[in-house]
C-alpha cells in the first residue's frame, strides 16, 4: 500500500514540475525566478571563439563558455538550433528552440581596401627591382580577386607572399595572407596587371570658358601612357597664360585644342589705331570687329568712315596698323 502511494505521489510530482516548468516558460521565467534565456535576433561577434552568451540571453556564468569558432573576420556561418539547445543543456541552461532551423552568426572585420593592397604589391616589386619607380606605375587589381577583412581584436596586419610577375605582359599574382600576431587567420589568392604612367598637368579646380589658366591653377596627376592622345598638353609651360575654348573638369588631361591665347581687345570696344614710324606717329581711334589675342590679326574700323583695316593687337585698345597704306586711308577718310 505504501509503495502504490509512492508512485502516485511520485508520478504527480513530476506532472506538476512539467506543467510549472512550461507555465513558467510561455511567461519568460524559469523556476528560479530568473528571465528564460532567449535567442539573440542578430549575432556578431568580434573574437575567434563563439561564446554561448553570443547566442543566447539570460545564460549566467555559462555565457562565457565557448561553444565553437567563429568564421574568419567578415564572414558567416550557420549554427543548427538543435545543436544550440544541446550545447546550452551541457551546460546547465534550459533552452528548446521553438522551430527547426539555423542562426547565422557573423564575424565583424576591417575591410582591407583596394589601394591598400596595390601599394602594398607596388612596394614589393619596387622592393625586389622588378620595377624602376612605382611613381611610374598603375596597379589594377582583378576584380575576381577576393576581398579580405582584418580582425578588429587581434594584432592583426596583411603580408604578401608568392608574388610572381610578368613584366613582358604587365600580370602579377600573390597570396595575400591576414596574420593574427603570427599566426595565418585566412588567406586570399589576388591577381592584377601593371600600366605604365605619365605625369600630366591638369586643371585643379574648374574654370569657365574663356579664363586665364595660372600656376595656382595646375596640379600633376598619374595618366595611363598608353591613353595619352598626340594633342594632350604635356608641358605646364604650355598651359600657363592660356585662355579655355571650354570648360574643362578638374583632373582630366587637357588637349591643345582646348586652348586658345586669351583675349586683349573685345569686339565692339574702342582702340586706338597707329602706325609707327621713324619721327612720326599717326593714330586714329577706331572700333575692333573681332576679338583679339595679343599679336594677333583682327579687323578694326574708323570710327568715321567706317573703313575696314587689318591691325595687330598691341594691348588693351591697342593695336597697330601693319601696312602704311592702309591708316594713310583711314586717315584721309577721317578728315
Amino acid at each position: 500500500m505504501t509503495r502504490k502511494f509512492s508512485t502516485s505521489v511520485t508520478s504527480t510530482i513530476v506532472m506538476l514540475t512539467a506543467i510549472l516548468t512550461t507555465t513558467l516558460a510561455s511567461t519568460g521565467f524559469t523556476a528560479t525566478g530568473l528571465a528564460a534565456p532567449a535567442l539573440r535576433q542578430s549575432v556578431v561577434v568580434e573574437g575567434a571563439n563563439i561564446h554561448l552568451g553570443d547566442l543566447l540571453t539570460e545564460t549566467g556564468e555559462a555565457g562565457d563558455i565557448v561553444i565553437g569558432t567563429a568564421p574568419q573576420p567578415g564572414k558567416s556561418k550557420a549554427i543548427s538550433l538543435a545543436s544550440l539547445a544541446i550545447s546550452a543543456s551541457r551546460h546547465g541552461v534550459t533552452w528548446q528552440p521553438t522551430e527547426y532551423g539555423r542562426v547565422t552568426v557573423k564575424r565583424s572585420g576591417n575591410l582591407i581596401p583596394a589601394v591598400d593592397i596595390e601599394n602594398l604589391v607596388l612596394g614589393r616589386l619596387e622592393e625586389e627591382e622588378l620595377i624602376e619607380d612605382r611613381s611610374e606605375i598603375e596597379i589594377k587589381l582583378n576584380g575576381r580577386s577576393k576581398t579580405l577583412y582584418l580582425s578588429v581584436t587581434d594584432n592583426s596586419r596583411i603580408e604578401l607572399h608568392n608574388l610572381q610577375y610578368d613584366a613582358d605582359a604587365g600580370r602579377f599574382s600573390a597570396l595575400l595572407y591576414s596574420l593574427a600576431g603570427e599566426v595565418v587567420a585566412s588567406e586570399v589568392e589576388i591577381s592584377g596587371r601593371t600600366f605604365a604612367v605619365t605625369q600630366v598637368p591638369v586643371l585643379a579646380r574648374r574654370l569657365q570658358t574663356g579664363a586665364t589658366i595660372g600656376r595656382q591653377d595646375i596640379e600633376w596627376t598619374a595618366v595611363r601612357s598608353a591613353k595619352i592622345a598626340q594633342n594632350i598638353v604635356m608641358e605646364q609651360g604650355n598651359l600657363v597664360g592660356k585662355a579655355l575654348r571650354r570648360a574643362i573638369k578638374p583632373g582630366k588631361p587637357v588637349r591643345s585644342s582646348d586652348l586658345t591665347d586669351p583675349v586683349v581687345v573685345s569686339k565692339g570696344a574702342a582702340v586706338t589705331i597707329s602706325l609707327n614710324v621713324p619721327n612720326m606717329k599717326l593714330s586714329v581711334v577706331g572700333i575692333a570687329l573681332e576679338d583679339g589675342a595679343d599679336g594677333q590679326t583682327i579687323k578694326v574700323a574708323n570710327s568715321i568712315s567706317r573703313k575696314v583695316v587689318y591691325a595687330q593687337v598691341m594691348g588693351p585698345s591697342d593695336v597697330s596698323v601693319a601696312i602704311p597704306g592702309q591708316l594713310q586711308k583711314l586717315v584721309s577718310a577721317s578728315r
